[in-house]
């Protein structure tokens, strides 16, 4: 087993104990529902983050999440409600109004994404994700001097990143 496998296991098995000695807690839920959507466990963490919003209906946190897992699941129809309702809980929640842009755009209606992504942007003028989406829907809209400005905004978020680049390059 490698370093990184061990500390996985290690990772979860903190989780589930949380869990045993908190069972009604959102928070540990929803905690451990994030460590599953970063090692890719997408199903596991629906199931959990559903009993998450059982036991807190009114977290934006949580509905956000299991609607950004709904959304990598590519179940859109059901992610979207959820992630509107994030919006509703907590208003001005730029990483919502970015996950709800990236269920527009998926669910093939780029012009509303477009809003969502501005909104995010409004709200968090240096949110990266949502000017690369923005940049990445001008780009494919022909409107290419946009995503050109949006392209060199990304960069200067994040003067490394890959993506930003090759944007700017297409």
């Amino acid at each position: 087993m490698s370093t990184q496998d061990a500390t996985v296991t290690q990772t979860e098995k903190a989780f589930r104990e949380a869990l045993a000695l908190r069972p009604d807690s959102p928070a540990a839920h929803n905690n451990f529902c994030v460590f599953l959507m970063q090692v890719g466990r997408l199903a596991e963490s629906e199931v959990i983050l559903r009993r998450a919003i059982e036991l807190r209906p009114d977290s934006a946190d949580i509905a956000l999440n299991l609607g950004a897992v709904l959304f990598q699941l590519k179940r859109f129809a059901d992610a979207e409600p959820l992630v509107r309702r994030a919006l509703t809980l907590r208003p001005g929640f730029a990483m919502a109004s970015h996950v709800l842009g990236c269920i527009l755009r998926d669910s093939g209606r780029a012009d509303l994404a477009e809003i969502a992504f501005h909104d995010a942007i409004a709200l968090q003028p240096q949110h990266f994700d949502a000017h690369i989406s923005l940049g990445a829907i001008a780009r494919s809209s022909g409107r290419l001097t946009e995503a050109e400005e949006i392209s060199r905004r990304a960069i200067e978020i994040r003067p490394t990143a890959t993506e930003a680049h090759c944007l700017l390059g297409t």
